[in-house]
């Protein structure tokens, strides 16, 4: 309720203590996700111009806005809750973090008179490309081969080199990768290497292994049999990596996104999310959890608040602004249509 409020109300000329809370409120949220191992920063970026930042830099005045602006129109184009940009430059230009990879949504507003969607803020969540590559270094393919990730865009997420992460894939290879699958031979830095290749549709990004023929120098039989399992093996390496982060990451991101979704439209419906793992995700569903109940809590004590300043204390019945609030009401009413009767009826009893 607090990041839409926050990405819906920009008006400059709200109470300035409204705001400041606001923000304080925005950054706890937000705070609470900042220990997922391996996350530079949170952004949540209003239509109007108002940010909330949590990450590496306190200092996040200045932003690269052609970045803002192309990761804005590339989020609202794919049409996917979740759009994952890829490898690229930070929007923070004072982070540490030079290229991070990027994880975009748009935060719309339904007009109720025309039920159109307005976009009003955009949330990107910031990640560190060397987490993902200590986590892919562990992985030995033997034999002098290698593998690489590339992002939708052709941008290296991973490189045995580390100073090519991020640059762009050379043209004839990303023509090669063209396929959601395949393999075949291909000839680098003059050394011809088997190319076995799979995309995970979720994320289009692509996993291709690089295997050297030279390894594969034996009978014909066995080269068949082991250009199979090689093919096969990195396929079904590529497949794993894919349903690991699904079931790791992608899903139970997309159980907390279905609760904002659903607390958005009914918040007494919004319900607390179970706790099945104890790592990264499952601190960020912990959050949530705590994020709901400390919401349904300030609602509670603003119903209690609200009653307590219309209703007598020892009694419990109406008191004398609630009185003065229905009549008002009642001589509008009146002036709106006057052939309509109305009457106050006055007992002073005697105590």
């Amino acid at each position: 309720e607090a990041i839409n409020a926050a990405a819906i109300d920009e008006t400059p000329e709200g109470d300035t203590y409204d705001r400041l809370a606001t923000q304080a409120r925005i950054g706890y949220i937000l705070n609470g996700y900042s220990s997922l191992r391996g996350l530079v920063s949170i952004d949540l970026i209003g239509a109007g111009g108002r940010h909330y930042h949590v990450g590496d830099t306190l200092e996040a005045v200045r932003l690269d806005e052609e970045r803002r602006r192309r990761l804005f129109e590339a989020a609202q184009r794919s049409g996917r809750t979740v759009h994952w940009s890829g490898i690229g430059p930070n929007i923070n230009v004072h982070s540490a973090y030079r290229k991070v990879i990027t994880a975009a949504r748009v935060l719309y507003r339904v007009e109720r008179e025309t039920l159109r969607r307005e976009p009003v803020a955009l949330l990107l969540v910031s990640y560190d490309p060397d987490e993902l590559a200590r986590q892919f270094d562990d992985v030995a393919l033997g034999n002098g081969a290698w593998f690489v990730a590339v992002d939708g865009n052709g941008r290296l997420l991973y490189h045995p080199d580390a100073r090519l992460r991020g640059e762009r894939l050379a043209t004839p290879l990303l023509e090669t990768l063209r396929d959601p699958q395949g393999s075949r031979s291909v000839n680098i830095a003059g050394h011809d290497y088997l190319l076995a290749h799979a995309r995970a549709v979720t994320l289009g990004w692509t996993i291709a292994g690089f295997v050297p023929l030279d390894t594969l120098a034996a009978p014909v039989a066995p080269i068949r049999w082991a250009s199979f399992g090689l093919v096969a093996g990195c396929l079904l390496f590529a497949l794993l990596i894919a349903i690991r982060l699904h079931a790791k990451v992608i899903s139970p991101l997309r159980a907390v996104i279905r609760q904002l979704q659903r607390f958005e439209r009914d918040p007494a419906g919004a319900e607390h999310l179970g706790i099945t793992n104890d790592d990264e995700i499952g601190e960020l569903t912990r959050w949530y959890n705590r994020s709901l109940d400390a919401v349904h809590a300030l609602r509670d004590s603003e119903e209690r608040a609200q009653h307590a300043a219309l209703h007598d204390v020892l009694t419990g019945l109406a008191n004398r602004t609630l009185l003065i609030d229905h009549i008002a009401h009642a001589q509008a009413a009146v002036r709106r249509q006057p052939e309509r009767p109305c009457a106050l009826l006055f007992i002073d009893l005697d105590h």
